[in-house]
């Protein structure tokens, strides 16, 4: 039995992630059931209800259930359930809601089922490898690239866009980041695989570096940009065209200039990827393969551990690398969990019922206009290596990159 002790207590837990007091009920004496924007605590609060409430309809419910932590060793684990009103739509944790049964209020029926073609595996088919090349060179210096109209970027999606990338609450971050990353999944999918890389390390770099937001620069505006920010002197050395040929580590004048150029070209996303190879969302993604590729092949650095840890450190820098770590874990362990990439498709239909869109059919024609744009079959075909240390790699990664077992 959940004590009254311990339904105030979670009350105040839930209060606190967003900054607002809890209110008293002056006939009850009890909290406010406070409502958030998603069926999750790291979602913002939109509104409040009172203990007691007869007016509200409980129309939906969560897939699957949460654990919330009273203390240390004590947890209330239920669903949330979603309440409308004339005054208030919102979510509303389970265990402050009387005479619900959980198996009364069935989820809507948001699933298709894609979240299982979204969910990432530790294994990859065996093909023909060479053994080592130079990285640091291109051969897709004349790649040809057709034209095409990308699907509309105007659809709202969980999360707004500013400067940094995706902002909010932790569940709009986590939610839009992963819808707008895995747009690109055909792409480090088969980079991934060219160079024998864990698959699903590409995408949570890119998840990290441009939270999937096609032209994204550096929000310090210190000459860093792609899918994957590589500053001009790492694209350069990675055989890169960067414009007005910089080989600058850092150049703020460079970074402003990018920044304008995307500003000012954000509905010719073609003219860009022609002026800098890193918005080139091939050429830039197969730079960042080949540079792990490298910087794995040189070995392991005692400093960081092997040279899958170390090929990270190379690239993230000595005093960035343990946080850049514990977010690539972060971020694999979301690609892996099949319960994470679930609640992102169920909300994602939730969001878009209205207009019946589904994250299946909206990932589809990304994916199919992608692989049209940027002939991914013939890149598919190219010769595939087998870099110094990568067997090892594959062997071990999994164990270090997603220790938050899905």
């Amino acid at each position: 039995m959940k004590t009254h002790t311990q339904l105030f207590c979670l009350l105040l837990i839930l209060c606190a992630g967003c900054g607002i007091k809890a209110k008293l009920d002056k006939k009850s004496n009890v909290p406010t059931l406070n409502l958030r924007e998603y069926p999750s605590t790291a979602s913002e609060v939109v509104g409040a209800v009172q203990r007691g409430d007869r007016k509200s309809k409980v129309v939906d419910r969560s897939l699957h259930p949460e654990r919330l932590y009273i203390s240390r060793d004590s947890f209330i684990t239920d669903y949330w359930y979603r309440l409308q009103s004339n005054r208030h739509d919102g979510w509303a944790f389970g265990a402050y809601l009387k005479g619900v049964d959980p198996d009364e209020v069935l989820p809507r029926g948001y699933l298709t089922g894609f979240a299982d073609t979204l969910q990432y595996n530790s294994t990859r088919p065996k093909r023909t490898r060479t053994a080592q090349k130079n990285y640091e060179t291109t051969d897709l210096t004349d790649w040809q690239t057709e034209e095409i109209d990308l699907p509309s970027r105007e659809i709202d999606l969980i999360g707004k866009t500013g400067k940094s990338g995706v902002l909010g609450f932790d569940f709009e971050r986590n939610h839009g980041r992963i819808v707008r990353a895995l747009r690109f999944k055909p792409i480090t999918d088969a980079v991934e695989d060219r160079y024998n890389l864990p698959p699903g390390m590409l995408m949570a770099m890119l998840v990290q570096e441009s939270n999937g937001i096609p032209f994204l620069t550096n929000a310090s505006d210190d000459g860093g940009a792609g899918m994957i920010h590589m500053q001009p002197s790492t694209a350069s050395a990675f055989g890169l065209e960067i414009l007005d040929d910089n080989e600058q580590l850092r150049d703020f004048d460079h970074g402003a200039k990018l920044r304008k150029l995307t500003e000012s070209l954000s509905e010719d996303p073609y003219l860009l990827m022609e002026m800098d190879d890193r918005f080139h969302i091939l050429l830039n993604i197969d730079a960042a393969g080949r540079m792990l590729a490298h910087y794995m092949s040189k070995g392991a650095n005692p400093s960081y551990g092997g040279p899958l840890r170390s090929a990270i450190a190379r690239y993230a820098g000595r005093t960035n690398y343990q946080n850049y770590y514990k977010r690539l874990q972060e971020f694999m362990t979301q690609l892996y969990s099949r319960e994470f990439l679930t609640q992102v498709e169920e909300q994602f239909n939730r969001d878009h019922s209205n207009s019946q869109l589904s994250l299946g059919a909206y990932h589809t024609a990304w994916w199919e206009a992608l692989e049209q744009a940027f002939d991914l079959a013939a890149y598919r075909e190219l010769e595939a290596y087998e870099p110094e240390n990568s067997e090892a790699v594959m062997r071990t990664f999994y164990r270090y990159l997603v220790p938050q077992k899905p």
